[in-house]
């Protein structure tokens, strides 16, 4: 916490960790060796994706597959079993705490508790967003980035 004076959050995991289903850890398995299945669960992340869009599939897909060749689903199961509440409580610079309205991979709820838990820290809502705001609309995050680092906007 002592190395910024700012924080931004994007859909972040809870401060508890996040559970995700049997039946999503095997297809993060599986992931390793579909790129199919790779587009099609990471474009279920980013709402309203076109999943034909080149940059979708020349950029966002292959770096899925490749999060998902090096990581795996160890991930997912090393998201279960954290309790990060003693160091978000450190935390004590102003950070904005961003989560998209139709985020359906992660709980809003568990955002809008950690900004609690953090001493300066703000929630708010990308309104129209899911998990990837910030590809989903650029122009909008950018809006909330510079508002919150460059008192934009």
């Amino acid at each position: 916490p002592e190395l910024f004076h700012k924080g931004l959050l994007l859909d972040p995991v809870g401060a508890k960790g996040v559970t995700f289903d049997d039946s999503m850890l095997k297809a993060f398995a599986a992931m390793k060796t579909d790129s199919a299945l790779t587009a099609t669960v990471i474009g279920s992340t980013i709402h309203g994706v076109d999943s034909n869009a080149p940059f979708f599939r020349q950029s966002i897909v292959p770096a899925a597959q490749r999060a998902v060749e090096t990581i795996g689903p160890w991930v997912l199961q090393a998201l279960k079993a954290v309790d990060y509440m003693p160091l978000a409580r450190r935390v004590q610079i102003p950070t904005l705490v961003l989560h998209g309205e139709h985020d359906v991979l992660l709980p809003m709820e568990d955002s809008k508790a950690l900004a609690q838990t953090m001493g300066k820290a703000e929630f708010a809502v990308l309104p129209g967003q899911g998990h990837c705001g910030n590809i989903e609309n650029p122009k909008l995050f950018k809006t909330y980035l510079e508002k919150f680092f460059f008192n934009l906007g």
